[in-house]
């Protein structure tokens, strides 16, 4: 199994990566794509809010995350406050591939 990562500022940076080749925001503050180095549409996605520092308080929010149409290669991620308002922030990326 595979296992690829990814730590985005809520800028669109990407931080720390395994696997990972690139980040951008796509189209407005909370929405990013994450660009891994192999076809992902057969993996499974996890995504949580979360900072990139190694050490002080995390920030509260809500992500989610989906195959990136146009591109086997990435996935789409939405980052909202916990009332559900569109909020930039960071977040960490998890792709699991069975093969």
């Amino acid at each position: 199994m595979a296992l690829m990562s990814a730590v985005v500022r809520s800028d669109g940076t990407l931080v720390r990566a395994e696997g990972a080749e690139s980040s951008a925001v796509v189209s407005a503050s909370h929405q990013y794509e994450v660009i891994f180095g192999r076809d992902v549409t057969a993996c499974a996605y996890s995504v949580d809010v979360g900072g990139w520092e190694t050490a002080g308080t995390p920030p509260r929010g809500v992500a989610a995350v989906i195959g990136r149409a146009g591109n086997v290669r990435g996935v789409f991620v939405e980052t909202f406050s916990v009332d559900g308002t569109a909020l930039p922030l960071g977040f960490h990326v998890l792709v699991f591939c069975g093969r």
